[in-house]
């Protein structure tokens, strides 16, 4: 009896579902996507019983870390060259990418530096003496607030005021604290305040914001699971609520 009950216990002990080890799930991901892809993995955590570990940064220099074998199982970047070029080097898995939704910019101001300019020209004012953005030369977001300012016609007259951000997140946590007076920043990050003036997208290239499954990932299966959640439904709603929009038919 006692050895019944013995194999009993050990067999409710191992097939328990309170016993059956969550997987994780490694995600290196733009900084703009941080509070959309949060919920996103919320949802997946919901669905699946599977952990998320996001990795955000900007999109170059995560590719680096990518390209020197830091082992994420998937990749968004806010710019798809960055995806093409790890394709190239045959570093995304089956060679496939989507380009799932646009990204947007947005200017914000220090809530003791005055108004909100009317127009991207306004920035000129001396009210706005520093002025973030995220490094143009490996973040998206920096790359495009460079072509609107070149293009308005003051990039110019701002370089001497501008201060870069290793990424969109840190340029904007510049405006916050007040070592920036103003900057231009993703929209999916300051959406919730209601508190920006939009930039013209046709001042700048397109920020197409793509996402890959990587060739070396141990979690191919988790890692489908999180891109379909990602690219269809609920993530999509998700995503528009941050201020991305949707690209249909990828």
């Amino acid at each position: 009896m006692f050895k019944k009950f013995f194999l009993l216990s050990i067999f409710l002990l191992l097939f328990s579902p309170s016993m059956v080890l969550s997987e994780t799930l490694h995600v290196a991901a733009a900084s703009d996507l941080l509070p959309a892809f949060k919920e996103i993995g919320g949802l997946y955590k919901q669905r699946t019983g599977n952990n998320v570990i996001f990795t955000f940064g900007s999109s170059g220099l995560l590719s680096k870390q990518i390209m020197h074998g830091a082992p994420f199982d998937i990749f968004a970047s806010a710019n798809k060259r960055y995806i093409e070029d790890l394709k190239n080097k045959g570093l995304i898995a089956d060679d496939k990418y989507y380009v799932f939704c646009r990204g947007r910019l947005a200017i914000v101001v220090n809530k003791n530096s005055g108004n909100l300019p009317v127009s991207i020209n306004d920035l000129i004012k001396g009210s706005f003496k520093k002025i973030a953005i995220a490094n143009p030369e490996h973040a998206p977001y920096g790359a495009a607030a460079k072509e609107a300012l070149i293009k308005a016609g003051i990039w110019d007259d701002l370089r001497q005021r501008l201060i870069f951000g290793e990424n969109i997140r840190q340029a904007l946590q510049y405006i916050q604290t007040g070592d920036a007076d103003a900057g231009i920043v993703a929209l999916s990050l300051v959406a919730a305040d209601n508190n920006y003036l939009l930039i013209d997208e046709g001042l700048h290239n397109a920020i197409e914001q793509s996402i890959a499954v990587l060739k070396d990932s141990k979690n191919r299966r988790l890692a489908e699971g999180f891109m379909n959640i990602v690219l269809n439904g609920t993530g999509r709603e998700i995503l528009k609520k941050y201020g991305f929009i949707i690209i249909e038919g990828f």
